[in-house]
C-alpha cells in the first residue's frame, strides 16, 4: 500500500503495463499453498488482491463459494518485482474463511469478491450475495472483517437497506420463484465487487458493479450504469456517504448480437485520504476475438461529488447530482506488450520500485473454467504517484504590513509537476495590494518558488489595527490542478493612530444574579475626537444598564465612565446563562461615527427553580426556559406484592382544582382520570435477569404546568376507565398514602403506601422525580396515554435499530411480536392507503395484526431466562406489541380456528376478555400477563425491553 497519513491529495500519472505471469488451470493442487482443511484445492477465482508492506507478501481472495470449487478462502503469495516485466510469483499458503462461530461457511452462503487489508492484521471481505429468483434463492450481500491469521470472522458492517435485494411476491405464491419480480437492491452478480481502505485506516469504500434495481439499468453498448460508491467510517463502523459513479458502456458488441455482454466496476484502490481512488472497470462481450474482456483503469475523485445517501432511488434526471469525476489512466487492451488481457478483477499497490515509481499488481479470475480453461493471470504495472497542491510560505509564518509603511512578502510553489501550465490568480482584497497579481507555473518551473510582495492600502479611513485576506485561484488544463483549494494568506495591518473605545471589566468579566448582585464596567475613548461622541448602550433582553447612554467630549474623552449592569429577574428557568451588551457610536467626527466597539458578555446566575412543590399540599410546578419542560421519574425502591400503576394529571391551580372541582369532591376522581397520563407500573415478582430498580420514564409537559400524582392499586388506569376495577383503587396523596421528601436541587422522592399492609413504612413504591434537559427517548410519545403501550416513530426519518431484551416468568411458552398501526387507536391498514381498514374488536383484527407483524422480530425466551434480539423498524410509523399465549403465529393464521391460542394487545377492545394484558414498566419496557381475565395480574409472564437508536442504515 502507499503510505500516506496526511490530508494531501495525490494523483496517478504515466501508468504503464510492464509484464505478467500466468498459472495454468488447476495449478497448486499438489502444493502446500493449495491445501485447505486437509484437501487439495486448485488455484482459481482470484477476485481481489492486497499488499502487506510490513511482511512484503500479497494476499489474494478467491471467489469460491464453499461449493464444488472448494471452501471460501484467500491465498498468500510473494512476488519479486526486481524484474517487473517477469514477476516471480510464488503461492505459499491458502487460508479458509470461517464464520463468527469458527465454522466453515456453508455451501453458496456467500459470494466473496472485494478484499481490503487493515494495519491490525485483519482483512475486510465483501460478498455479492445472490438474487437468483428462478432458483428461489436470495442471499443478502455483506461486508465482514476477518482475522488475517485464522480466517475467522470478527464483525460485520451494516449494509444500508436500499442495497438489500427485495423480491415482490408477484404471483402471490408465498415463495420466491420464476413468477416473482425483484423491485429494489443489488442485482445478481453485480453487487459489491470492490473494497479498499484509505491509508489513514479511517475510511472504507466499496461500490456496486452496476446500478441498484431502483437506480437504473445495467450497462449497455450505448450507456453506462449508475453505480454507487459507499463510504464507511471504520472508527464508528457506520456508513457516512454515498456517491454516484457512472460506468462506461459495454466496450464491444457481442457476436452474434444476442449473447451476454456487460461492463461494471470491479475494484477500487484508495490513493489518498481525500477521496481519490483508482477504479477498475471490466467489460465482457461474448463471442468476440481474444478473451472477450476489455479492462480500463481510471482515477476517480470524490471531492465535489454529491452525497446521495439520502436518496433511496436515483431520479431519471440527475442534473442536480454531481457524480464522481473520472479520468482514464490506461486501457490494458491497448498495450505494446502483446499480452492477452483476461478477466481482471483485483488491483493493489505493491512496493516502490528502484526508480521511485509505484508498482501496481492486478489479478484475474479464471471463473474456475466456467467459460473454458483459462490461466490465472498476474499483471504488473508501474506509475507515478504525486501529491497535488500549492505550498505557500510566509516570512516567519505571518504577513504583516503598515499603512504608508512596511511591506511584506510570501512565496508560492507547486508540489508536483503539472501536465500543462497552471495560472494562479491573486485576489488582494480591499485592504492590500499584491505584486504581481498572477503567477504562471509551467511543466519546467513548477518547483521554483515565486515571490509576492504585499503592501497595505493607505486610505483616509481610521480603522485601527485590522486585517485582510488574500485569496488564490488556480486555472489549468491539467484537471488535477484546475480549481484546487489553495490556502489564503491573512495579513495583519497596523494603523498609525488607532481610533476606538476601550472597555474595562471588573477582573476581566461581568457577572450578575437575578434579583441579586450587580456588576459594572467602564468605557473610555482611545484618542481625542473633533466633536462629541455619543455611545448608546443596548443591554439586550436579559440585563439592564444604568446609564443607557454615554457622551464623550473633546475635553473628557480620556476619562473612563461607569456602567452598572443588573439582571432581568424573570420567571424562566434558564440555569446559569449569558447576555451580550452592545454599543453604538454616533458622532459628527467621521472617524468615530459608527466605529466598532467591543460588546460585553454578561454571566447571569438564575434564581428560578425548575421543579417546585407547594408547601401546603402535593401540587408540583415545573418550569423551563422553553415552552416545554421535561420531568424524569425513576424507580428507586419497591416492596409490595401488588402491581401498582403510577400516573399524573394536570391541575388548574395551586389548590389542585380541576375545572372548579376541588380535591376530595365526589366528582374529583373521574375528573382526574379524564386528564390522567400513565407513567409506569412496577411489578412485584421479578423474572431472573430483570431489575425494576432505576427504571425511568421521561414526561414532557408545558412549562408552568401544575400536576398531581396518583396510584392505581394493583391495577391500571385502562382498567378503571373500562370499569373493570373500581375507582376506589385510585389513590391520591394524603398522610396515609404518600410521603414526599425534598432533595433540593436534586428533585423529590415520592414514597407510596398502597394499604396492602398496615406497617405504614411507605416503601411499597418509591420514585424520584426531577427536572431534566435530556431529550425524550425514541418511541415514547404515546406511552403516557391510556392504552398507549406503543412505539411511536412518527416524525423520525431514519431507519431505527431496535435492541430487544426479553425475560420471562411463566409456564407458557409465549411469543411476542410487533405490528404496524396507522393511529394511536390501533387501526390497521390492509390495502396500503394509510387509512385504518380494521379496528380493534372487529372480526379478523387478530389475524390482520399477526399477519402484518414486523418480519425478523419474533421474541421468545426460556422460563427464567434472558434473550436478546436485534431488529429494525421503519421510520414514520406506530408499532404495537402483541403476545400469543403458548403458541406461534402459524397457529393463529392457519385454517383450523379451533386451536387458535389467545392473542392479547394494548387495546382492550381487541382482547377477547376486554381485560388489560399489557403494562408499561418504563420507557419502551412492556410487561405482559398471559392468563385470561387478567389471571394473577403479575405482568411478568414476558417482559420486553426495547432500546431504539437512530443513524443506522
Amino acid at each position: 500500500m502507499v503510505s500516506n497519513n496526511s490530508q494531501t491529495a495525490k494523483t496517478v500519472l504515466d501508468v504503464k503495463l510492464e509484464g505478467q505471469q500466468l498459472f495454468s488451470p488447476n495449478s497448486l493442487s499438489t502444493s502446500a499453498a493449495g491445501t485447505v482443511n486437509g484437501n487439495q484445492t486448485p488455484l482459481g477465482g482470484l477476485s481481489g488482491v492486497v499488499y502487506d508492506v510490513a511482511n512484503n507478501v500479497y494476499y489474494s481472495l478467491s471467489d469460491a463459494r464453499s461449493d464444488s470449487n472448494g471452501l471460501a478462502r484467500f491465498y498468500t503469495f510473494t512476488a519479486n518485482l526486481t524484474g517487473i516485466s517477469t514477476p516471480q510469483v510464488t503461492f505459499t499458503n491458502a487460508t479458509p474463511l470461517k464464520d463468527i462461530n469458527g465454522h466453515f461457511f456453508s455451501s453458496n452462503s456467500l459470494n466473496p469478491e472485494g478484499f481490503a487489508l487493515t494495519e491490525n492484521a485483519t482483512v475486510f471481505i465483501s460478498s455479492e450475495g445472490e438474487v437468483n429468483i428462478n432458483a428461489g434463492s436470495v442471499i443478502y450481500p455483506f461486508i465482514k472483517e476477518f482475522n488475517l491469521s485464522t480466517g475467522k470472522e470478527l464483525r460485520s458492517l451494516l449494509i444500508p437497506q436500499k442495497f438489500l435485494p427485495v423480491v415482490d411476491d408477484t404471483d402471490k405464491s408465498g415463495a420466491i420463484n420464476t413468477g416473482d419480480t425483484q423491485i429494489s437492491g443489488v442485482r445478481d452478480n453485480l453487487a459489491f465487487e470492490s473494497l479498499t481502505i484509505t491509508p489513514d485506516q479511517h475510511t472504507l469504500y466499496t461500490g456496486v458493479e452496476n446500478a441498484l434495481i431502483q437506480d437504473g439499468q445495467i450497462a449497455t453498448l450505448d450507456t453506462g450504469s449508475r453505480s454507487r460508491i459507499l463510504q464507511y467510517n471504520l472508527v464508528t463502523g457506520q456508513t457516512e456517504k454515498e456517491y454516484l459513479y457512472i460506468t462506461e458502456p459495454v466496450a464491444e458488441p457481442p457476436k452474434p448480437a444476442t449473447p451476454f455482454a456487460l461492463n461494471g466496476l470491479v475494484d477500487l484502490l484508495a490513493i489518498d485520504n481525500r477521496g481519490t481512488l483508482l477504479a477498475l472497470e471490466r467489460s465482457f462481450s461474448a463471442g468476440v476475438s481474444g478473451t472477450g474482456y476489455t479492462i480500463k483503469l481510471y482515477e476517480v475523485s470524490l471531492q465535489g461529488a454529491t452525497d446521495i445517501s439520502n436518496l433511496n432511488s436515483i431520479p431519471v434526471k440527475i442534473s442536480a447530482i454531481q457524480p464522481a469525476h473520472k479520468r482514464l489512466l490506461l486501457n490494458l487492451n491497448q498495450n505494446n506488450l502483446n499480452i492477452l488481457i483476461d478477466n481482471i478483477e483485483g488491483l493493489a499497490f505493491g512496493p516502490t520500485l528502484p526508480d521511485g515509481r509505484q508498482s501496481i499488481v492486478l489479478v484475474s479470475d479464471d471463473n474456475f473454467g466456467a467459460l473454458g480453461p483459462r490461466p490465472t493471470q498476474i499483471l504488473t504495472l508501474s506509475a507515478e504517484v504525486n501529491p497535488i497542491g500549492v505550498t505557500i510560505t510566509q516570512t516567519e509564518d505571518s504577513t504583516n504590513v503598515t499603512e504608508g509603511g512596511a511591506t511584506d512578502s510570501y512565496t508560492v510553489v507547486l508540489t508536483s509537476q503539472p501536465t500543462d501550465n497552471v495560472t494562479i490568480n491573486i485576489n488582494p482584497g480591499t485592504q492590500t495590494t499584491t505584486n504581481p497579481n498572477q503567477l504562471i507555473f509551467t511543466t519546467q518551473n513548477w518547483n521554483v518558488a515565486q515571490n509576492i510582495t504585499v503592501a497595505a492600502v493607505n486610505d483616509a479611513l481610521v480603522e485601527g489595527n485590522h486585517s485582510n485576506t488574500i485569496q488564490h485561484t488556480a486555472i489549468s488544463n491539467d484537471a488535477n490542478y484546475n480549481g484546487i483549494a489553495i490556502s489564503s494568506v491573512n495579513v495583519g495591518i497596523s494603523e498609525v493612530n488607532p481610533i476606538g473605545a476601550t472597555i474595562t471589566q471588573t477582573e476581566d468579566s461581568t457577572n450578575v444574579t437575578e434579583g441579586g448582585a450587580t456588576d459594572s464596567y467602564t468605557v473610555v475613548l482611545t484618542s481625542q475626537p473633533t466633536d462629541n461622541v455619543t455611545i448608546n448602550i443596548n443591554p439586550g433582553t436579559q440585563t439592564t444598564t444604568n446609564p443607557n447612554q454615554l457622551i464623550f467630549t473633546t475635553q473628557n474623552w480620556n476619562v473612563a465612565q461607569n456602567i452598572t449592569v443588573a439582571a432581568v429577574n424573570d420567571a424562566l428557568v434558564e440555569g446559569n446563562h449569558s447576555n451580550t451588551i452592545q454599543h453604538t457610536a454616533i458622532s459628527n467626527d467621521a472617524n468615530y461615527n459608527g466605529i466598532a466597539i467591543s460588546s460585553v458578555n454578561v454571566g447571569i446566575t438564575d434564581n428560578d427553580i425548575p421543579l417546585a412543590k407547594n408547601a401546603d399540599n402535593d401540587i408540583f410546578t415545573i418550569k423551563s426556559n422553553n415552552d416545554k419542560a421535561r420531568l424524569q421519574v425513576t424507580v428507586t425502591g419497591q416492596n409490595s406484592s401488588l402491581v401498582n400503576e403510577l400516573g399524573f394529571f394536570i391541575v388548574d391551580d395551586a389548590q389542585g382544582r380541576i375545572g372548579g372541582i376541588a380535591p376530595g369532591a365526589s366528582a374529583y376522581t373521574q375528573a382526574a382520570l379524564n386528564r390522567a397520563k400513565v407513567i409506569f407500573s412496577v411489578i412485584a415478582n421479578l423474572p431472573n435477569g430483570f431489575n425494576s430498580t432505576n427504571l425511568t420514564q421521561q414526561l414532557e409537559l408545558n412549562s408552568g404546568d401544575s400536576l398531581r400524582f396518583y396510584l392505581v392499586r394493583n391495577n391500571s388506569t385502562d382498567a378503571v376507565n373500562a370499569q373493570t376495577t373500581p375507582t376506589t383503587d385510585v389513590l391520591f396523596s394524603d398522610p396515609t398514602t404518600l410521603k414526599i421528601t425534598d432533595f433540593g436541587t436534586e428533585g423529590f422522592s415520592l414514597a407510596w403506601q398502597d394499604t396492602a399492609t398496615n406497617t405504614n413504612n411507605f416503601q411499597n413504591l418509591v420514585v424520584k422525580i426531577e427536572s431534566t434537559n435530556q431529550p425524550l427517548p425514541l418511541g415514547v410519545n404515546l406511552q403516557t396515554q391510556q392504552q398507549g403501550e406503543l412505539i411511536d416513530l412518527r416524525g423520525v426519518t431514519e431507519l431505527v435499530k431496535a435492541d430487544f431484551v426479553v425475560n420471562r416468568e411463566a409456564a407458557f411458552n409465549n411469543f411476542v411480536g410487533f405490528y404496524q398501526v396507522v393511529n394511536e387507536n390501533g387501526g390497521i391498514d390492509t390495502n396500503g392507503d394509510s387509512q385504518p381498514d380494521i379496528l380493534p374488536g372487529e372480526a379478523g383484527y387478530t389475524q390482520a395484526a399477526v399477519r402484518g407483524r414486523i418480519a425478523g422480530i419474533e421474541l421468545t425466551v426460556n422460563n427464567q431466562g434472558t434473550a436478546t434480539y436485534i431488529g429494525s423498524l421503519t421510520p414514520g410509523s406506530i408499532f404495537a406489541p402483541f403476545i400469543i399465549v403458548d403458541g406461534r403465529p402459524d397457529a393463529v393464521l392457519d385454517t383450523n380456528f379451533s386451536n387458535d391460542p389467545e392473542v392479547y394487545f394494548p387495546f382492550l377492545g381487541a382482547n377477547t376478555d376486554k381485560v388489560d394484558h399489557l403494562r408499561l414498566l418504563g420507557s419502551n419496557i412492556f410487561g405482559f400477563e398471559d392468563l385470561v381475565n387478567g389471571g394473577d395480574r403479575d405482568f411478568n409472564d414476558v417482559i420486553v425491553q426495547v432500546n431504539l437508536s437512530k443513524n443506522i442504515v
